[in-house]
Parts: structure tokens; sequence; C-alpha cells
């Protein structure tokens, strides 16, 4: 049985990480790419897979990522082949790195800066979802935050944000806790 972690750095430090049954090793969420994460700032969020694709399926079907990813072929989402050749090469690569390695760290996958639609790493929703994490950490913007509490698609509202406002390098701007006291 593997571990499922985040990493301290992207600042849970009230959020306790349920047992998860893994295959085996761990996965690590580790913070999103710079390059994706192109949000002028920025925090984490812990959202439950189930709720998040039951939202894609009934309110956003062009975001639902089916768990057989032939069905992208016939779900009308993509257009070009291209794009589901490079989506499933992508998840392909993350079950063979998993499978060989057993101990991976994945970036957390990005929202868009209006709202909770996967802006970058949608293939990483389906990786999660075929190895039924109960949730997964995006980056998203306040505006993204919002609209994910009024739909209620966090994990754990209470405890489910991180600490930290970063900025696209990465860096630390802001400490929600010293701002709370």
């Amino acid at each position: 049985m593997g571990n499922l972690r985040i990493s301290p750095e992207l600042g849970f430090c009230k959020f306790n990480v349920p047992e998860v049954e893994l295959e085996k090793g761990s996965l690590t969420f580790v913070h999103a790419d710079p390059v994706e994460a192109a949000l002028p700032n920025f925090s984490y969020a812990v959202v439950d897979t189930k709720k998040y694709l039951d939202w894609c399926i009934s309110s956003s079907s062009s975001e639902y990522i089916p768990m057989d990813l032939d069905d992208l072929l016939h779900s009308g989402s993509l257009t070009p082949v291209n794009d589901y050749n490079k989506s499933q090469s992508k998840v392909q690569a993350l079950l063979k790195a998993y499978a060989e390695q057993g101990d991976i760290e994945i970036k957390c996958p990005v929202f868009t800066d209006h709202h909770h639609i996967l802006q970058q790493g949608r293939h990483r929703l389906w990786f999660f979802n075929h190895l039924n994490l109960p949730f997964f950490v995006v980056a998203a913007s306040a505006r993204a935050l919002n609209t994910l509490e009024k739909d209620k698609l966090f994990y754990d509202y209470e405890k489910g944000r991180s600490r930290f406002v970063f900025n696209r390098k990465l860096e630390k701007i802001q400490d929600l806790l010293v701002q709370e006291s």
C-alpha cells in the first residue's frame, strides 16, 4: 500500500491527508509548473475528485474527461486527433512512471483564471481518477477558488486551502494565516 502526500511547500498545514490505498509507492502533489501556472497570483486547493468529475459531466461537458480515453474520439470534445494522441501519450507516460518507479511527484494541474475549469493538466485528472484518488490538488486564482466554494467542490472546505498565495515564479507573496491573526 502506498501513500498519498502533499508537499509542505504548498502550505497545507491544517489538512490531514487521509489514508489512501495506492497500488504501490507514493504519489506527492508538488508545485504546478511555472509555465502552466500563468496566473498573476494563485493559491492551492484540495478538490474532491468525484464531485469535480460530476460537475464536469453536468455543467461543462466539454471539460469532462472520460475514464476510457477511446471515448474521447466519439465525445465531440476533441476536434483534431493530435489532441487525443497527446493526451493519451501523457497519461500513458504517467502510468508507466508510476508502475516503474512507484514513488512519483506530480505537478498540480491549473484552473483558468476566471473559473474552475482546467487550463493545464487535464490528463492528470484522468490519472487521479484512474488511481481512485478521493481528491487532487490544483493551482487556482482567487476567482476560481470562489467558484469552487460556491459549487461545493472542495474536498475539505475548512482545511482544503493553502495558507500561501504564490506569484508566477512560485514565490510566496502572502501568508493567509498571518493575515487572520
